[in-house]
C-alpha cells in the first residue's frame, strides 16, 4: 500500500517533504509578490505576471540544460539554496529594484524546480502508487 511505501523509503518521504514544503513557500509567494511590489505605488500587474511566466518557462529551458550536465538532486539543492536567498531579499529591502529581479529569479528556479521534482518522482516512486503518494504530498498544502 502506498502509506507503506511511503514510511518504507526514506527518499519517498524525503521527496514528499521537500516537495510540500517548496510548494507551500511559492503558493505564499503568489499572495506576497503583489503587496511586496505594491509598496511604493501602482504596478502594472500584467506585465509583471507576463514577466514571472516568462521567467518560469526559462527555468524549464535551463534545467534542460543543467540536466544533461549535472545530477538532478544536485540541480534541485542549487534551486532550494537560490529560492531561499530571492525569497530573503524582502526582508531587507522593499525596493522595487531589488525585488523584481529576485522574485523573477525565484520564477526560474520554480521553472527548474517543476521537471526536477517530476523527474525525482518517475525515479523514486513506485508506478502503480505514484497516484495516492503524490495526493499524500498535497495534504500539507490545504
Amino acid at each position: 500500500d502506498a502509506t507503506s511505501c511511503v514510511i518504507r523509503d526514506r527518499r519517498v518521504l524525503l521527496l514528499g517533504c521537500v516537495q510540500s514544503l517548496y510548494e507551500s513557500a511559492m503558493y505564499i509567494f503568489i499572495f506576497i509578490w503583489t503587496p511586496a511590489l505594491e509598496a511604493t505605488g501602482s504596478i502594472p500587474h500584467g506585465i509583471i505576471f507576463s514577466c514571472f511566466m516568462v521567467c518560469c518557462s526559462l527555468g524549464g529551458s535551463v534545467f534542460s540544460y543543467l540536466s544533461t550536465k549535472h545530477k538532478v538532486v544536485v540541480i534541485l539543492q542549487y534551486v532550494f539554496l537560490i529560492s531561499a536567498l530571492c525569497l530573503s531579499v524582502p526582508m531587507v529591502t522593499d525596493n522595487p529594484m531589488y525585488l523584481m529581479p529576485s522574485f523573477c529569479v525565484y520564477e526560474i528556479m520554480i521553472g527548474i524546480f517543476w521537471p526536477g521534482i517530476g523527474t525525482l518522482r518517475s525515479e523514486y516512486l513506485p508506478e502503480k502508487h505514484r497516484t495516492t503518494i503524490m495526493n499524500l504530498y498535497r495534504v500539507p498544502l490545504n
